[in-house]
């Protein structure tokens, strides 16, 4: 019997994320592109080479959150950072925002790209527009790690969540963890809602043990040693 794929369809509120805006302030403009992609200004900056991994930001941030993190990244991979609709400097004229359209408009972001086949990396809001990502073509994504998101999905997802998490309580990811097939769950110790995003410019605390676990499962998700 197939395990159950399922996917909550949800408008992200400006109360949930309010965090992450506090975590923007102060970021350095990046330099990049900007494409048309569907019906908006989408901006992207893509780093290093190698095989693609994309990262997708939170909420009332913008690609430049991954600083550090990318950096390390793209010692490896060709790292693909976008400004989702409305964040950063791309634009929305539309006004709304859903995890179904910014999944659509990344994978139009890299169709222009050339980039067929890739890994991914995403918080919050990002995470869960990967989440819809891998039930729209979900033989396109390798393995992701998901950050402070929430739902259901595909084979092989790291799911990083803090055992203090006060929108997302910690049998959320617990749930998620046995819903997926072949899932890797890790839980951080005195860990808030993006467990390493300090709240503060830099955000990123802990760098070099998210380095560490996140890497080894992107260059092998099935092993679990």
């Amino acid at each position: 019997m197939e395990k159950r794929r399922r996917i909550g369809v949800s408008l992200v509120t400006a109360t949930l994320f309010a965090a992450s805006l506090r975590s923007a302030r102060g970021q350095t403009p990046a330099s990049g592109r900007t494409l048309r992609v569907n019906d908006i200004e989408m901006f992207v900056e893509v780093r290093g080479t190698g095989e693609p991994l994309v990262l997708v930001h939170g909420f009332f941030t913008c690609g430049s959150t991954w600083g550090p993190v990318a950096d390390l990244l793209a010692t490896q991979y060709q790292v693909i950072i976008p400004d989702m609709r409305g964040h950063g400097r791309s634009t929305n004229s539309a006004g709304t925002f859903t995890h179904r359209q910014s999944a659509i408009d990344v994978y139009a972001l890299l169709d222009q790209l050339g980039v067929k086949r890739f890994k991914a990396m995403g918080i919050n809001t990002g995470g869960m527009t990967l989440l819809h990502m891998a039930t729209q073509q979900r033989d396109r994504i390798d393995a992701m790690v998901l950050i402070g998101a929430t739902s259901y999905f595909p084979e092989r997802t790291l799911i990083v969540h803090g055992d203090r998490d006060r929108f997302f309580p910690v049998n959320i990811p617990v749930e998620m963890y046995r819903a997926i097939p072949e899932a890797a769950l890790w839980i951080v110790p005195n860990g808030g809602h993006i467990p390493f995003f300090a709240g503060i410019w830099p955000p990123w605390r802990q760098l070099r043990e998210f380095q560490d676990v996140t890497m080894a499962f992107l260059r092998n998700p099935q092993d679990r040693r």
